[in-house]
């Protein structure tokens, strides 16, 4: 298995999705970097199809609704 390590920081805004609940959309961009991610049940295909690892993610939603993100990731692709 191939080993992808990174840490990137990325910048955007967030938005609360509705009223009264904690639920927000961000949308953050890597100067170096843009990936979309989408989880669904049957687990998603495409080059990261049956990794493994780790991704910790560590933001901050400041009063202007602008988001800085913080990723660190170990991946295991096969």
């Amino acid at each position: 298995m191939r080993r992808i390590l990174y840490n990137m920081e990325f910048k955007g805004r967030g938005e609360q999705k509705t009223d009264g609940e904690y639920i927000w959309i961000t949308r953050a961009f890597a100067p170096c970097m843009r990936f979309t991610t989408e989880i669904t049940g049957d687990g998603g295909s495409g080059i990261f199809e049956n990794a493994k690892g780790i991704i910790t993610s560590n933001f901050l939603v400041d009063d202007d609704s602008d988001v800085v993100d913080y990723h660190t990731g170990v991946i295991f692709v096969p």
